[in-house]
């Protein structure tokens, strides 16, 4: 089973924008994040802010706690949107592994821990709370105690399965078609260098007909596709 550490954020921050792992300067965060790197597969830091953040995202400095940011409704959608995103991440990260595969490790106050516990476990996680009920105090000696004798654990590789491959390169396929949908729709915006090379082009000319006008070969107009991407936002030609 797989070992997925969440660290709850702190209260004490540095002022200026920096890595989440660097951001919160509590001891109490320092300790949770060094217990989950030495013995966890994977860490990510759980933001009542941002939501589900990785130690390297660059986050700016914020004061708000999970209860400023409204009632129980609010707090119940955000463990919701927290559980599905961890969702979607190891999903991405371990080649379409089951929830069931995880073991998901909450390092943070009872606040944070009860909000996120329901929808994790609903969602097929493993849960392992070894905080719940300490107070600051506790926990911060429970962790002290646990990095000491923390053995670091080993970090294999995982090969995604078949299955999973194939449906990644069935979205690859959807997304480029989407995106060629769009190319073939997009309106330029009407600064002075786009008007320019549309009067060259003519009402549906395309941009092979620009291309065509510079070789001396007759301009491509009256076509009923819309401008392509091959016109950069620079007005150079590719």
């Amino acid at each position: 089973m797989i070992r997925v550490a969440l660290v709850g954020c702190g209260k004490s921050k540095l002022a200026v924008p920096a890595p989440a792992r660097e951001l919160y300067t509590s001891n109490l965060f320092k300790l949770g994040y060094a217990f989950a790197d030495a013995t966890s597969d994977a860490v990510y830091i759980v933001s009542a802010f941002y939501g589900l953040v990785r130690p390297e995202s660059i986050l700016n400095p914020y004061e708000r706690n999970l209860k400023d940011l409204g009632g129980k409704a609010y707090r119940d959608n955000w463990g919701v949107v927290v559980a599905r995103s961890l969702q979607a991440e190891l999903y991405d990260r371990y080649g379409g592994l089951p929830a069931s595969q995880f073991e998901v490790v909450l390092l943070m106050g009872e606040e944070y821990a009860s909000v996120l516990a329901s929808p994790l476990a609903r969602a097929g996680f493993a849960l392992d709370m070894p905080l719940k009920g300490l107070e600051i105090g506790n926990r911060m000696a429970w962790l002290k105690k646990a990095v000491e004798e923390a053995a670091p654990i080993s970090r294999g590789s995982h090969t995604p399965s078949p299955e999973f491959l194939a449906r990644k390169a069935a979205l690859k396929e959807l997304a480029h078609a989407a995106y060629v949908k769009e190319s073939r729709e997009y309106v330029p915006p009407p600064t002075p260098a786009w008007r320019k090379k549309l009067r060259k082009l003519g009402p549906l000319g395309t941009f092979e007909g620009v291309k065509a006008e510079k070789s001396g070969r007759p301009r491509a107009r009256g076509t009923s596709r819309a401008m392509p991407r091959q016109i950069d936002l620079f007005g150079k030609a590719k």
